[in-house]
């Protein structure tokens, strides 16, 4: 009997020792988990910044393009505009000033109640310029002759005046009489050069050559018409 309870006492034992061991086990699970190696929830937060919310596809393309607009589309349409435009066209730079021309030479005689004929007589321009085209008239009053006239026009007249005096400066003879030589500036009128001279020795008519703007006149007048002649000057150098 004694035995038995000693043995019966070891089982009492046994039987608490394994329910000790199994409640330990419980609190132990239901306490502190058992590490899987792989961090829990708690060690994987990390410490809670701000933060921006990302932007839509459709507000990020529209708020800020991939590439800026490009220059080149602003340029050619701007250029495009502008040929549109039209261009007018600027008038050329005007070169120089041409002097006026002088009255009409035939109309002018008609004016001073004179008449023309054709002549064959040589004029001294025609023998002095062969190569300048001259026009030589013969000048009538109640159809007599009062005179010779020759002309010419070209920008070269000065030129020409000044080589014509220079000839007939080495021409005169002794018998030269009634010369004048002079510049004519009157106020509202061209400048008139004017070379005048009686000289037998050249010419049995009294002789006068004048350049008035771009155009050179002979003139052989008569005796006694010189008063008729030089009112004819006159009016064709206005």
């Amino acid at each position: 009997m004694e035995r038995k309870g000693t043995i019966a006492w070891a089982v009492s034992i046994i039987v608490i020792l394994v329910a000790l061991g199994a409640a330990d086990a419980f609190l132990t699970d239901a306490h502190i988990p058992e590490s899987t190696g792989e961090p829990t929830e708690i060690a994987q937060q990390e410490p809670s910044s701000p933060t921006l919310p990302a932007p839509s596809p459709s507000s990020s393309s529209s708020a800020l393009p991939l590439q800026p607009s490009e220059p080149a589309v602003v340029q050619s349409s701007t250029s495009s505009s502008q040929a549109s435009v039209p261009i007018e066209p600027q008038p050329e730079p005007p070169v120089g000033i041409r002097p006026a021309q002088g009255p009409d030479v035939v109309q002018t005689i008609a004016a001073a109640q004179l008449t023309v004929g054709d002549t064959r007589e040589t004029s001294i321009m025609s023998l002095l310029f062969p190569d300048t085209q001259i026009s030589t008239l013969v000048l009538l009053k109640d159809n007599d002759r009062i005179g010779l006239l020759s002309w010419t026009e070209s920008p070269r007249v000065k030129v020409q005046f000044l080589g014509l005096k220079e000839a007939l400066h080495g021409s005169f003879s002794p018998a030269i009489a009634d010369l004048i030589d002079e510049t004519q500036q009157r106020e509202g009128h061209p400048t008139v050069n004017l070379l005048t001279f009686r000289d037998t020795g050249i010419s049995e008519e009294r002789l006068a050559f004048v350049r008035v703007r771009e155009r050179l006149y002979e003139f052989h007048i008569a005796q006694g018409q010189e008063d008729t002649v030089f009112a004819l000057i006159d009016a064709l150098t206005q």
